[in-house]
């Protein structure tokens, strides 16, 4: 589950935020990394019975995620 997670996170999100700088290796490790973090937050969202709300996990893994992918990638924001 993680590693298909992360093949999906490494072509839907990472690629197109790619400038070309990272290799292969730096996107499988920002992947799994990603990907560990979000089967993590969900985990921790079932164990507290779906709460707080879907979207609010959804913006807070997204602000909590955001900026080390962006440093990494080097995206501009």
């Amino acid at each position: 589950m993680r590693q298909y997670l992360a093949e999906a996170i490494r072509r839907n999100v990472l690629l197109p935020l790619n400038t070309g700088k990272r290799g292969a290796t730096d996107l499988d490790m920002l992947a799994a990394h990603v990907s560990g973090s979000l089967l993590g937050l969900v985990m921790w969202w079932l164990d507290h019975h779906l709460s707080p709300s879907a979207e609010e996990v959804g913006d807070l893994f997204w602000r909590l995620i955001s900026p080390g992918v962006n440093d990494v990638l080097d995206v501009a924001v």
